[in-house]
């Protein structure tokens, strides 16, 4: 089963893709979060034969949703609305995946980084937002697998 992990930002969204095992998540780009957003990820979910979505849930240090949340749920919505077929979502908690993402030198990093400095998006900020993608995205799959 293939996999896309989404690290949703009011700015910036950061993209990462399962192998086809879905046992291991790649950091693949950073989009600009505005109104193409939601198709051009379904693009993606269908040029990939994406069978799942994980989706970053932002929350407080508290443990609450925060304000991102809300727009991460209409986000969805949107989403949702153009996939073709039944594609399942899943929320994993992403506090400190942005951080920790920073942290990473940038041999940790994948491909389609290029399309950033297109977008305007500078290469460390692509990295890390791409790279908190990914980190979401492995720690639902880590937690799929022990579950198993």
């Amino acid at each position: 089963m293939k996999y896309i992990g989404i690290d949703y930002g009011t700015k910036k969204t950061g993209i990462a893709f399962s192998d086809e095992s879905g046992s291991l998540a790649f950091p693949r780009e950073v989009l600009a979060t505005d109104k193409f957003l939601p198709s051009l990820v379904a693009d993606m979910i269908a040029s990939e034969q994406v069978e799942s979505i994980v989706i970053g849930e932002s929350r407080t240090l508290k443990g609450g949703l925060n304000s991102v949340a809300e727009d991460t749920v209409g986000f969805i919505s949107s989403l949702k609305a153009l996939v073709v077929g039944v594609v399942e979502v899943h929320y994993e908690d992403e506090r400190f995946t942005t951080k920790q993402a920073r942290t990473l030198p940038s041999e940790h990093t994948a491909r389609g980084f290029l399309a950033n400095k297109r977008k305007g998006i500078s290469k460390v900020a692509g990295l890390a937002d791409a790279q908190a993608a990914a980190i979401i995205l492995q720690s639902f799959l880590d937690k799929r697998r022990n579950l198993s």
